[in-house]
């Protein structure tokens, strides 16, 4: 009796495929999204269904789906932080410089035409005068346009020089906000670095909390890089893959992406994870409690 259980054993030790991951679809939904981040639950949504595109594309398997009624679905949400309040006084500052500077160019360049053609005037003005001072035919009404034209440069010249002014205290405003705007970019580097990870996945609560919002495709490369943790994968050591370590804006899963992901979805029996030392994730499966990095 004992040996026909131990054989049992056996048998199914070898034989029979084990359960994993992939066997059905990870469910998740839309936890709490802080108002500061002025995306709508809709908008949201459509970023993360992206992201499952973008694995669902390159590996050609259903991995994701949207079910917020399901048993313990991965919960998304989005946490309002010390990291997406730099970051948003820095892109308010930035665009502020940039329309500053766009500005102050424009009235540079307007600036310039009209200094040309106060150049050209005095030039003309000059040849007048010379041409005025060599004449044997001189005449009071000359001398009287003379005088009236030299008046009207005079006026011009110092429009164009209160403009000069005005133009340097500008041109030293825009320097000042530009060094408060580096001044903030660098304090940003400095939160970022003591907290690098701009989301967040916890498998005992299966939660994903994504911490910064820089930009649509790099959120969207963040929802990514976390239901990928959320399937069951690692980091990997190629800077260009979804799942690097350090957050990029790469979208298309690499071929190491979906390698990582045919492993974990790979049919395989508990003889075929010692074989390849993958007896931790027959572990996690059989337990039904994955543990992710």
């Amino acid at each position: 009796m004992y040996l026909a259980i131990i054989l049992g054993m056996m048998g199914f030790a070898y034989y029979y495929p084990l359960p994993n991951i992939c066997d059905k679809t990870v469910s998740y939904t839309i936890g709490s999204i802080d108002s500061r981040f002025n995306l709508t639950r809709m908008q949201v949504l459509e970023n993360i269904k992206e992201a499952e595109r973008y694995w669902e594309t390159a590996t050609g398997q259903d991995l994701f789906t949207y079910n917020p009624t399901a048993e313990k679905p991965i919960t998304i949400q989005m946490v309002y932080d010390e990291r997406q309040a730099i970051a948003s006084e820095v892109n308010t500052e930035k665009s502020a410089v940039n329309q500053d500077k766009s500005t102050l160019q424009s009235r540079i360049d307007d600036f310039k035409k009209r200094s040309d053609e106060l150049d050209k005037k005095v030039q003309s003005f000059n040849d007048k005068v010379s041409n005025w001072n060599k004449s044997s035919t001189q005449t009071e009404e000359e001398y009287g346009k003379l005088v009236a034209e030299q008046t009207e440069l005079e006026q011009l010249t110092k429009q164009i020089s209160a403009e000069a002014r005005t133009l340097q205290l500008t041109t030293n405003d825009i320097n000042t906000k530009i060094e408060q705007l580096n001044g903030n970019i660098t304090t940003l580097q400095t939160v970022v670095k003591s907290k690098p990870e701009e989301g967040l996945f916890e498998s005992a609560s299966k939660t994903i909390s994504i911490y910064y919002n820089n930009s649509q495709q790099e959120l969207i490369h963040t929802i990514e890089h976390e239901l990928g943790h959320g399937l069951g994968l690692d980091h990997l050591s190629n800077p260009l893959s979804i799942m690097y370590v350090q957050s990029n804006d790469t979208l298309i899963p690499t071929t190491d992406d979906v390698h990582a992901v045919s492993l974990i979805c790979k049919k395989e029996t508990f003889i075929d994870r010692i074989k390849t030392k993958r007896w931790k994730q027959t572990v996690r499966t059989v337990l039904n409690d994955i543990m992710y990095k």
